[in-house]
This record gives structure tokens, sequence and C-alpha cells, in this order.
């Protein structure tokens, strides 16, 4: 519910909403994607699918700046960013319950890699948000 609350800053697209929702179903229970295409369509579907692979791609790689950055391009559906970008606001929203090493790892991970990216593709407000909260993380003692 969080991350679809906080991508209502960014869009109104019911797809991405209800995708926003869904975001961690696949990895989280026994709900397969065919389900999901089944009971909300294609869309929705396409942009879980896509959210679901950008997290597994960053999850299993070690990648470097460029590295990742070519990795991300290859993302190229408006809505599944937008999802990213809010379901990546609500963790590090969520940051203070983590050991200090993480909330720097994060931060600096959002501020390199996600925010170039979504600021290329005209997410605005999330990413502003975003680049405030990864820089009062690295600023903090």
């Amino acid at each position: 519910m969080a991350v679809a609350q906080l991508l209502l800053e960014e869009t109104n697209d019911p797809s991405a909403i209800l995708a926003a929702l869904l975001h961690d179903v696949i990895e989280d229970s026994k709900v397969s994607m065919a389900y999901i295409q089944s009971k909300y369509g294609n869309r929705v579907a396409h942009i879980v699918a896509t959210v679901t692979h950008m997290g597994d791609s960053f999850r299993k790689k070690k990648l470097n700046k460029s590295e990742s950055e070519q990795h991300l391009r290859q993302f190229k559906d408006l809505a599944a960013v937008q999802v990213k970008l809010a379901d990546r606001l609500h963790n590090v929203l969520t940051l203070q319950h983590r050991p200090r090493e993480k909330q720097i790892k994060v931060a600096q991970q959002t501020l390199d890699f996600y925010l170039p990216f979504a600021e290329s593709v005209g997410v605005v407000k999330l990413t502003k948000r975003l680049r405030n909260l990864c820089e009062e993380i690295l600023e903090r003692k």
C-alpha cells in the first residue's frame, strides 16, 4: 500500500498503481505471473514482471556504475520505472531501522544508479524526494 501511495505523487496511471500494490507478490508469495495476468491484465502483469526483474538483476550481480547504468537502460517502460522508484523511496524512508552501513550503501546506490536513469526518462517528483532523502542520509554523521 505504501508504494502505491508514494507512486500517486508521480502518476495516476491505474495500471501502474495496481502494479505498485502487486510489485512484491511474485517474490513474497506463491502467486504466479500467469495468475496476475489473468486477474489484472497484460499491462499490469508486464509492469510487475519488469519491476521484479529490475530488482532481481541488482541483487544477483555486483555491477560497477557504468554496467549498472547500461543495465538500467534496458528497462524502457516508464510505469515500471515509476513503480521501482516508488518502491526505492519506500525503502529509503524506512532505512532508519537498518544499520548505518546499509543506510549509506542504499543511499549511495540510489544517487549513483537509480536517480540519473529515472531523471533521464522523466520521473521528476519521486527523484527529487529521493535525492533529498539520500543526501540527508549521507550527510548525517
